[in-house]
C-alpha cells in the first residue's frame, strides 16, 4: 500500500520505490506532446489531475505558435474543476 511522504510524491512500502507524483487541482501540471502529421503538427495537453485533453492542429512547433497555445489549453483544464 502506497503511503504519502510529503509533498508530492508516494513511496511504497513495501519496495521503497516513488510511485507516480499525484497532482489534485486541475490546471496543476499540463503534460504537453506534439507529434507531425503531414505538414502540420498535432499540439497536445493533458491536465494531470482531470485527464482533460486539449488538442489543437498548428502549422508548426516554434515557439510563438507553442505560445498562442498555451493559454487556452491551461484556461480549459483550469476550467474543469467548475465543469465537472
Amino acid at each position: 500500500m502506497p503511503a504519502l511522504t510529503g509533498g508530492d510524491h508516494q513511496i511504497d512500502r513495501s519496495t521503497g520505490v516513488p510511485v507516480r507524483y499525484v497532482r489534485e487541482h486541475p490546471g496543476e501540471l499540463l503534460h504537453v506532446d506534439m507529434k507531425p502529421i503531414g505538414y502540420e503538427i498535432v499540439h497536445v495537453a493533458v491536465d494531470d489531475a482531470s485527464r482533460l485533453a486539449f488538442v489543437q492542429v498548428l502549422p508548426d512547433r516554434r515557439g510563438p505558435t507553442v505560445a498562442r497555445f498555451m493559454p487556452p489549453a491551461s484556461s480549459r483544464s483550469r476550467g474543469s474543476a467548475s465543469s465537472g
